[in-house]
This record gives structure tokens, sequence and C-alpha cells, in this order.
């Protein structure tokens, strides 16, 4: 179960839009009527050609109107690729914003939740809501925008499409709806696999680095690990392999069950309009006009079911980055004492240490003590905890 309700990620996403860049939000909703205007003002034309052909009208007549038509195109297109501009203006301001408030969050979370597995986990799932140009920080306004005038254009399309047949709209809502609900399982299979996936993701990133790092190059040679790396880099991406094939299997089956409602949706919508023309003697005119309305509605409606897919994904990246946020630090982060000018040591007293999420002491009844201006080594293998040591004097742990 998602920490956040829809409508609170959506209150967070646009309260933190309106407050980074008010003009270009507001410019960005305004594209939603002229993603409505610019297809009709097309299925105008194509109707108001037909209809002149054998009509009789004069000429010039006939070149004005189209020629009025087309002009009026044009603007609302020069209109609604100033205002696309904005909504990218937008997105990218979105992303950038959101990266930093993660970052600003990965420098005073706790240094140890930082570390586990799971603190990692969280911060990459953070980071692929808002770093990527499918992330739902990116997404966000582009979808918002275009979910309005898809709102507007299946309002008008239907009006029209109710008029010639309400069966044809029924058909057309019916199946477009059960789609959506069969592409929602998309999502949550991905939310639920996701956890599967990421270490391993990490684990690849961390051998393509080193990979490419001149710095173990020395040791990789010297001891003969090439063999044994590529062997382990092979298995990662063997693992990573069998997670993408899953995801793609997946939504394989649910693509096919959309397809085939698509199918039957288009047969019976155009069926239907076939129909009426020979029953009912369609003109011409009206005939290509309501084809490409059905088609327009279709295509409003597609768009719509795709809205709500991004609106799902984007609940679930928000929710991912939100919680990582909401980490509760437990690390004394205040001002601390002053360090003192006369003579001092460092001492741990009993020292055990246990990492979270395990039951095994990696140390245990530690008792040191390090005074003033001493040199002292800590020697151990691999694991003996070492490095543990040095954070937990530094403070870290």
């Amino acid at each position: 179960k998602l920490k956040y309700s829809f409508w609170s990620n959506i209150k967070f996403m646009m309260g933190r839009m309106w407050q980074w860049d008010r003009k270009s939000t507001i410019l960005s909703f305004l594209r939603a009527p002229f993603l409505v205007v610019i297809p009709l003002l097309g299925l105008l034309l194509s109707r108001t050609v037909v209809s002149f052909v054998g009509s009789g009208i004069d000429m010039r007549d006939i070149t004005k109107t189209i020629l009025l038509l087309c002009a009026a195109t044009a603007a609302c297109m020069v209109i609604l690729n100033y205002l696309s501009g904005k909504n990218r203006r937008v997105e990218f301001i979105n992303s950038f914003k959101y990266q930093g408030i993660i970052f600003n969050a990965l420098m005073t979370h706790d240094y140890e939740y930082n570390e586990s597995p799971k603190g990692l986990s969280d911060v990459a799932k953070a980071l692929m809501n808002c770093g990527s140009d499918e992330s739902g920080a990116r997404k966000a306004i582009e979808t918002l925008s275009s979910f309005a005038g898809n709102v507007i254009g299946l309002v008008s399309y239907a009006a029209i499409i109710y008029t010639l047949h309400p069966l044809i709209l029924v058909t057309i809502c019916v199946t477009t709806f059960s789609s959506y609900f069969i592409a929602k399982r998309t999502t949550a299979w991905n939310h639920k696999n996701k956890d599967h996936w990421i270490p391993i993701d990490r684990k690849r990133e961390y051998l393509e680095n080193i990979s490419k790092d001149l710095a173990p190059a020395k040791d990789i040679r010297l001891y003969n690990m090439s063999g044994w790396f590529k062997l382990l880099f092979a298995d990662v991406h063997n693992q990573r392999k069998l997670w993408q094939k899953r995801e793609e299997k997946y939504g394989l089956g649910i693509d096919a069950l959309c397809l085939l409602l698509s199918l039957v949706r288009d047969g019976i919508a155009f069926g239907l309009l076939v129909f009426l023309m020979y029953r009912k003697d369609m003109p011409v005119a009206d005939y290509v006009l309501y084809f490409g309305i059905i088609g327009g509605f279709n295509a409003w409606f597609d768009g719509m079911v795709n809205n709500l897919y991004w609106f799902d994904r984007m609940n679930t990246g928000f929710n991912e980055m939100r919680e990582y946020l909401d980490h509760k630090n437990e690390s004394n982060t205040g001002p601390g004492v002053p360090v003192p000018d006369d003579s001092f040591s460092i001492e741990l007293r009993n020292v055990s240490y246990t990492f979270p999420g395990t039951d095994r002491e990696i140390i245990s009844d530690l008792n040191l003590k390090i005074r003033k201006g001493e040199k002292i080594a800590v020697v151990g293998l691999n694991g003996a905890g070492k490095t543990t040591i040095a954070k937990l004097i530094c403070g870290l742990y």
C-alpha cells in the first residue's frame, strides 16, 4: 500500500511547480484548448473541401473559406508550439529542482542509512522519479496539461458522436476503460518487483565504473583477475536480463489484450458508421466528418488512458521519493561541543556494533584509547571491522 494518495501527490507537485515558475505553469495548461482546436479545424477543412466538390459554388468563395481555415490552423499551431516550449521549460525545472532536493537529503540523512542496502535502494528509486525523460517529475506537467486537453476533446467529440448514434459512444467508452484497467496492472507489477532488480542495477553500475577506472587496473592485471571480473559481470548482467525478460513478457500479454479491445472498438464504431451511411443516405461530407470525429474520439480516449497510466506511474514514483525524503534521522546533528584547548584523548569503552537488519556483531565489547599525538594502526582481515571502528570514532555511526 502506498503511503500517499494520488491527490496528495498532485497537491505536492502543483505546489512546487507554482512555487518554482508560476508563469510557465499557467502557460503550460493553456495548451489544452489548442490541442483540441487544431485537429477539429483539420476535420472541418476536410468536410468543407468535400462538400464544395460538385456544389457549383464560386471558386473565389471556396478559396476564401479554405484559406481562412488554413490561416486559423497555422495561427493555432504557432501558439501551441510557443506554449509547448514553456511546457518543456517547466519539465526541466521540475527535474533539476527535485534532484537538488534529493541530493540535499542525501547529504543530511544518517550516514548509516545512506550506506545500508535499503538506503541505497531508496535513493535509487527516488532519483528514478526525476532523472530521465520518462521520470514522473519531468512528465508531470506534460501529463497534466495533455489530460486537460483530452478531457476537452472527449467532451466535445462525445457530444457530436452522441447525435450520430449512442451505441458508438458506449462501445468506445467501455472498451477503452477496460484497456486502462488492464494496462494499470503493468505499473502494479513493476512496483511490486522493483526491489528485485534495483540491487542488481547497483552492482552492474559499480562493475561498469570499476572497469573504466584506471586505479584498480594495476591490481586486475597483477593478479590476473580479468577472467574472474568478466564472469562476475556476465553473471550480474544475466540476472538483470532475466528480470527484463519477465517484465517484457508480462507487458506483452497486457499489450495483446489492449490491442484486442482496440480492434473490437474500431470494428464496432466504424462498422456502425458505414451502416448508417447506407441506411440513412448520409452525405459524403458528413461521413468524412464523422469518420474523423470517431477516429479523433478514439485518439482522445487513448490519450486519456495513457494519461491515467502515467498518473499511476507518477503516483508510485512520488511516493517512493517522498518516503525517502521522510526518512527519520537518528544521528545527533546538533552543534556539538567545542574541542578542548588542553591535552585530551579519545576513548571507547565497551563498544559493540551491529549493522541494522542483521544479528551479527561486527564489533563486540571494544575498549580503545587514543592519546593526543599518538599514532596507531588498526590491522585485520577484510570485514573484520576496521572501517567500522573509524566511522564510530568519527561519529558517522
